[in-house]
């Protein structure tokens, strides 16, 4: 009769792993939950949920539809508080890889040579930018030519081939420990915010360190890659997230006749 939203924060925000740990602790910190925090789940109303809508942002309703689903889950309250097409529709920001031009624009001006080793190691692979600030030498394997590691977001093992120009960025970091031993001191908000400004002074704009990973998925799609192999480079455990990075990509089939490996086979007039 006392339970409070409070009491489902903290129980919502002690499961998982560390990292979703933090973020709920962080998100919940938020001032736009006080006017939910210390109120009886029995006593809420629609009206403490459409005060949350109308001030919070995107990520505030999301966090509170979480919120309010794991007390519906636990028997907490009996019935939805707010109806499922009630809860405001979320618009998704338009996600795009970055371009080879853009990537080549903010190299020629980046002077650091580890960030710019970052950057083309960022481009070769795929990899989300804590992961790669994270990269051992340990983590490559010249004798199967391959880079294998376990992505701390999820557990999944990403594995894909040491291709010649990846080969070139290697060759050219520590073989013992970590590769990047500055970047690696960064928090992800601090890499992001730098990498904004460096592209700000290219002229490259709407971009984030994310934006390589959608363009590793859009460029092997558009080579044919097979998807299976796509997911295992990038650590992708869900064909529609992986879909998802990749569904920009722009695909110009070739005609019949150039086609490589076709060989038509014209039926005879007596035939038809």
């Amino acid at each position: 009769m006392e339970r409070t939203w409070q009491t489902v924060m903290e129980h919502l925000q002690s499961r998982g792993k560390d990292s979703s740990r933090e973020r709920y602790a962080s998100v919940f910190q938020s001032t736009a939950f006080d006017g939910l925090r210390h109120k009886k789940l029995l006593e809420s109303t629609a009206d403490d949920f459409f005060a949350v809508f109308k001030d919070g942002k995107v990520s505030i309703v999301c966090f509170l539809k979480r919120l309010h689903n794991f007390a519906l889950s636990l028997g907490w309250i009996a019935i939805p508080i707010i109806a499922p097409y009630h809860w405001p529709k979320y618009q998704p920001k338009d996600r795009r890889g970055i371009t080879r031009d853009e990537h080549e624009s903010v190299l020629a001006r980046e002077k650091k040579t580890e960030w710019k080793l970052f950057l083309e190691l960022l481009w070769e692979t795929g990899a989300a930018q804590s992961d790669a600030a994270n990269f051992t030498a340990e983590d490559v394997d010249w004798r199967t030519r391959t880079i294998s590691y376990f992505r701390p977001k999820t557990g999944w093992l990403a594995q894909f081939t040491i291709s010649r120009a990846l080969e070139k960025v290697l060759q050219q970091l520590p073989t013992t420990g970590v590769l990047f031993t500055k970047l690696t001191q960064f928090t992800a908000n601090d890499r992001a915010s730098r990498f904004r400004r460096r592209c700000h002074k290219a002229g490259v704009f709407g971009i984030t360190l994310h934006c390589y990973r959608y363009a590793w998925a859009e460029r092997a799609k558009v080579v044919g890659m097979p998807e299976r192999f796509a997911q295992a480079a990038l650590g992708h455990n869900s064909k529609a997230i992986h879909r998802a990075y990749a569904k920009k990509a722009v695909i110009i089939a070739p005609t019949i006749a150039k086609a490589p490996g076709f060989n038509p086979v014209v039926p005879s007039a007596s035939s038809i």
